[in-house]
């Protein structure tokens, strides 16, 4: 090889290798999910499938999230959350709720 063609190579694999670097070793940017009333399944929208997680739950058949479970009270007053949110959620989903 050439001089000039070895010193080409070698600023290539330089090169190469930092930007490799670079894309192994810098951080991720993560946006923390927003808070979503009614979200219980935490997938972004509100639907059935957040009532049915809620009863899920209720029923020990699966356990929501400290996040899903803030989402999912949607009902007034303290307590833990209820199947009066899932009807809630379901009532809100067909418009006879103005709000949630």
């Amino acid at each position: 090889m050439k001089s000039g063609a070895k010193e080409k190579t070698t600023r290539l694999f330089v090169l190469f290798t930092l930007i490799l670097l670079l894309l192994v070793c810098l951080p991720v940017p993560t946006r923390a999910a927003p808070y979503l009333q009614g979200d219980a399944n935490e997938d972004g929208i509100v639907t059935a499938s957040d009532a049915a997680a809620i009863l899920r739950h209720l029923v020990r058949l699966t356990e929501l999230t400290p996040q899903g479970l803030a989402n999912a009270k949607v009902t007034e007053g303290p307590g833990p959350v209820s199947a009066a949110d899932a009807a809630r959620i379901l009532r809100w989903l067909v418009r006879l709720e103005a709000e949630l």
